[in-house]
């Protein structure tokens, strides 16, 4: 049997909204009508899932489905997705402002801290909030929630705990990284990306001391790519780690050939990201590649 209800919350799943906005989109086609979708997560949950447990994490998805369902008008469908992600379907809407009062009411209902007083808890709660317009921003169930998440992240980029509408520039923004993130992973793998290495001086002797190691990316069809773009993507993605270790490997290899070209012993400085740093496989994995490269750890900074 087809479960169509969130067993935490008793809101529709996102089996039943799928079908409640195919149904709205039937009928908004034949009355030549509009739609909104508020496409909400809540800002830090995993952090309060970490600090508090997932029983904590189930009380506070239940209190805040229930403050938000409290917000919205009677005709309007509210659904959770999935984890903290919830979705508003407000039909009809007349204005930009009548969506703007829907979500300033659910803002309003989350100002007071979450009060679990079994558990003697007062949590804060935030929410970012992503809005997609039918037909505008799509006309079709999966068009209109990407767009809608879309919107969503841009508000978690920017600071969380707001709401922006989609848009044209954030729709291109958004198919951008896509695009890059798919030809990143290609890119890790057929060595499409080469090392520049920056000298560094002493001010002393006069004399190259060593050298900056930065990446670079020229892709074959999308020309050159700047790290300031490539390397957010790579952040947010579960390849930063290859990343890492490729640019190491590079580094420590170059290394290695300029010691046996000369006398002199060069130090040679490596960019890690901070998302790198908080994995706890940073120290082994590079520890391995100097190993295996057989380079001095003390040339090397980080």
């Amino acid at each position: 049997m087809l479960v169509r209800t969130d067993s935490l919350t008793q809101l529709p799943n996102r089996v039943t909204f799928r079908e409640q906005i195919n149904d709205a989109i039937k009928v908004a086609k034949e009355e030549n009508a509009q739609f909104a979708i508020l496409y909400i997560d809540i800002d830090r949950f995993k952090v309060i899932n970490d600090n508090f447990g997932h029983h904590i994490g189930d009380l506070l998805l239940k209190m805040v489905s229930k403050r938000i369902l409290s917000s919205i008008r009677t005709n309007d469908i509210f659904a959770r997705l999935s984890g903290d992600e919830f979705c508003v379907l407000l039909t009809p809407w007349l204005t930009q402002n009548n969506i703007e009062d829907v979500i300033d009411k659910i803002k309003f209902q989350l100002k007071n801290p979450i009060l679990l007083p079994e558990e003697k808890l007062s949590i804060q709660v935030s929410i970012s909030i992503g809005v997609a317009l039918y037909p505008e921003h799509g006309e079709t169930y999966d068009a209109l929630i990407q767009h809608s998440d879309t919107a969503m992240y841009h508000v978690k980029n920017t600071g969380r705990n707001g709401y922006a509408f989609c848009s044209a520039g954030l729709i291109e923004k958004n198919r951008r990284k896509q695009e890059i993130s798919i030809a990143l992973q290609e890119a890790i793998k057929h060595d499409q990306l080469t090392l520049v290495f920056q000298p560094k001086a002493n001010i002393s002797t006069q004399e190259i001391s060593g050298f900056e190691s930065l990446l670079r990316w020229k892709h074959p069809q999308l020309g050159a790519i700047a790290p300031a773009e490539f390397i957010p993507v790579a952040e947010h993605s579960d390849f930063i780690q290859d990343l890492g270790a490729w640019t190491m490997q590079k580094a420590c290899e170059q290394l290695k050939i300029w010691k046996s070209q000369a006398d002199h012993s060069y130090t040679l400085a490596m960019n890690i990201s901070a998302h790198q740093l908080q994995q706890e496989s940073l120290v082994k994995s590079t520890s391995d590649i100097i190993e295996a490269a057989g380079v001095n750890p003390a040339s090397l900074e980080f």
